[in-house]
């Protein structure tokens, strides 16, 4: 059963390539920028303390 599967999902497969293949190329259409894109400048990484409630105790 397993191998009639392979072969469904090969044929799929090379079906969406020569489909894929054969299609017509989309038209990319550039818009002018309305504005600047202003990216803050990174904060330093600070350490996170740990907390004493973060700590899992284990009951012996």
């Amino acid at each position: 059963m397993h191998v009639v599967i392979q072969v469904v999902v090969g044929v799929v497969t090379i079906y969406a390539t020569v489909r894929k293949m054969f299609q017509k190329p989309e038209s990319v259409v550039k818009l002018p920028a309305v504005g600047a894109v202003v990216v803050p400048p990174a904060l330093p990484a600070t350490p996170v303390q740990a907390s004493p409630t973060d700590s899992v105790h284990v009951a012996d």
